[in-house]
Parts: structure tokens; C-alpha cells; sequence
């Protein structure tokens, strides 16, 4: 994972903390950004190995975030995106899989599922 970085969009602070000190431990370079926009605008200026998305963002939703990732050149489209969402109805990880999303964390999640999430797709880059 040495070259790999993540990038978090992500507007509440609090949230942030958690996958900070875990891409820290895992010596994993982050920026994190708090709207769709400025995601958007990061991803096309040096494009991220992996993108952790909260789908509830101030300026456009994550799902359309990453819709409009997916409509972009190769390979930016192909960058695998993890929704992260407190929202954990029936449906909501369908919803995101069906946007693009490549996997789906509801919140609260463990450092542990984090781990794991991350592990497996920066995997693919080593």
C-alpha cells in the first residue's frame, strides 16, 4: 500500500478523526475534502488509489458524486469508491452499489471494517 493514497469526502469533522488515525497507522496518505464538488475537482487533479464517499454532503450527494465519477475518462472512472453513510435501511447499500459504489460502510463502522475495506481494494495496487 506505500504508493496508494485515499481520498475521504467527508463533511462532518468528527468523522474524520477515525479515518485519519487509521490511514496514519497504516502509513496510507489521505486528503479529505467536504463536498462533492471539491471531490470531484481532487480526483480529476491527482487522482486518488481508493475514494471513502459519505453519501449526505452539503453541495450534492454522494451517489451523484459518484455517478459523476463514473462518467469520467478512464481510468478515473475506475477508481473504486466505498460508500460511507449513516443510513442503514433496507436498500440504501443496493442504492449505492447501483450509483457506482464498489462497497458500502454504514456508520458507525469499526476500525476493524475499515481496515478490512481498505486493505482489500489498495490490495490490487501493491
Amino acid at each position: 500500500m506505500a504508493t496508494a493514497h485515499v481520498l475521504y469526502v467527508e463533511d462532518n469533522a468528527s468523522n474524520v478523526v477515525v479515518v485519519e488515525r487509521v490511514c496514519e497507522h497504516l502509513k496510507l496518505p489521505l486528503r479529505v475534502v467536504s463536498n462533492a464538488t471539491d471531490a470531484i475537482a481532487s480526483v480529476l487533479e491527482t487522482p486518488p488509489s481508493l475514494i471513502l464517499m459519505d453519501i449526505s454532503l452539503p453541495d450534492v450527494d454522494g451517489l451523484a458524486a459518484t455517478r459523476l465519477i463514473r462518467s469520467l475518462r478512464e481510468p478515473l472512472a475506475q477508481i473504486p469508491i466505498i460508500a460511507i453513510t449513516a443510513s442503514a435501511m433496507v436498500g440504501d447499500r443496493e442504492r449505492c452499489l447501483a450509483a457506482g459504489c464498489n462497497d458500502y460502510l454504514a456508520k458507525p463502522f469499526t476500525v476493524r471494517a475499515l481496515v478490512d475495506i481498505l486493505q482489500t481494494y489498495l490490495r490490487q495496487e501493491s
